[in-house]
C-alpha cells in the first residue's frame, strides 16, 4: 500500500521555545528540548522533531501536517481531536498516549511504543503500523480504512465497534485480544490465529 510521505524540503534550525515564543512552527528543523509551555493553539506544518522529549512541555495543536517526529516521547500525553496528516513516527515512546476523536491519514508508525494507548472515536486512513508495540492499547468506535499491520504485538489489545475488515493482522501478535463479533467480521489471520480466535466465537476445534 502506497502511503504519501512527509513533503518536507530544506528546513531551517530552530530551538523549541524560539517556536513557541514566535508562534512559528513552520518548516523548521527541531532537536532541543522545550522548557516553557504553549499558551496558544498553533499548527505544525512542515517541521523534523528529533530525540524531544514533548512531556516537558504542555502543547496545544490541532493540525499537524508533513511532519516527522523520530526518537520522541509522548508518554502519556492528550491529543484530543488533532488532526494528523502526512505524518512519521519513527522510535518513538507512545505508551498511554490519548488519540480520541483524532483523524489521521497517511500516517505510518514505525519501530513506535504504542502499549496502553487509546485510539477511541478517531479514523485512520491510508496508514501503516509496523514493527511497533501495541500491547493492551484500546480502539474503539474507530474508522480503519485501508489500514496496513505489519510485525506488530496487539496482545491484550481491545477492539470494540471498530471494522476490522480486510485489516491483515497475520504477520502480528495478537494473543488475548478482545474484540466484539461485529467487528470480527472479515478480519485476515494466519491458520494459528483463527483457530484462537475461534474460542471468541465460542467454537471448540477437535482434531
Amino acid at each position: 500500500m502506497k502511503i504519501e510521505q512527509p513533503k518536507i524540503q530544506t528546513l531551517n534550525q530552530a530551538t523549541f521555545n524560539d517556536c513557541i515564543i514566535d508562534q512559528d512552527f513552520y518548516n523548521k528543523l527541531i532537536d532541543e528540548n522545550p522548557t516553557m509551555d504553549m499558551d496558544e493553539e498553533c499548527r505544525v506544518d512542515s517541521c523534523h522533531f528529533k530525540k524531544i522529549d514533548f512531556t516537558k512541555t504542555k502543547i496545544d495543536v490541532k493540525e499537524f501536517l508533513d511532519v516527522i517526529f523520530e526518537n520522541c516521547d509522548f508518554t502519556t500525553m492528550e491529543f484530543n481531536e488533532v488532526n494528523f496528516h502526512r505524518c512519521k513516527f519513527t522510535n518513538c515512546k507512545m505508551s498511554g498516549a490519548n488519540f480520541y476523536h483524532c483523524i489521521m491519514k497517511n500516517v505510518e508508525f514505525d519501530a513506535c511504543l504504542i502499549r496502553l494507548s487509546n485510539f477511541s472515536n478517531g479514523k485512520i486512513e491510508l496508514s501503516r503500523i509496523q514493527n511497533s508495540n501495541l500491547e493492551e492499547s484500546r480502539f474503539f468506535q474507530v474508522e480503519l480504512k485501508k489500514i496496513e499491520f505489519k510485525e506488530n504485538d496487539v496482545t491484550k489489545g481491545e477492539f470494540f465497534e471498530t471494522s476490522l475488515n480486510g485489516v491483515d493482522f497475520s504477520s502480528s501478535i495478537i494473543e488475548g485480544i478482545t474484540v466484539d463479533l461485529n467487528s470480527l467480521k472479515g478480519i485476515k489471520v494466519n491458520s494459528t490465529q483463527a483457530i484462537r480466535l475461534a474460542s471468541l466465537l465460542g467454537i471448540e476445534v477437535v482434531d
